[in-house]
């Protein structure tokens, strides 16, 4: 969805999206086990020590009385990729031209 929301951005809209991107995560990813884990060592437990110990870390800032927005450009355009899937697959125009009820 990030690279269709990206080519709409750049090819379909006259006013660019634009986003909100935070300095720090609130979530993490804990499963070192499974499908996409490649290391020969696999313990969730260590993965989520390491997540408490950023949280403790970065309590003071979790929860803050303010929030700041401020404005950033990017320093060189960036070119729009070829994604996997997303709208370099047909497929993906088909079933947006379907689903808004448009036109190609």
């Amino acid at each position: 969805w990030d690279w269709s929301l990206q080519h709409v951005s750049i090819n379909c809209l006259q006013e660019k999206l634009q986003v909100m991107m935070m300095k720090g995560p609130r979530v993490f990813h804990i499963g070192e086990c499974g499908v996409h884990h490649k290391k020969p060592d696999c313990d969730s437990n260590l993965v989520m020590e390491k997540v408490k110990n950023i949280l403790k870390t970065a309590k003071t800032f979790l929860f803050p009385d303010r929030l700041s927005v401020g404005k950033a450009t990017l320093k060189k355009k960036m070119k729009l990729k070829k994604g996997n899937g997303g709208w370099g697959d047909m497929r993906d125009h088909a079933l947006c031209v379907n689903m808004t009820g448009g036109e190609n």
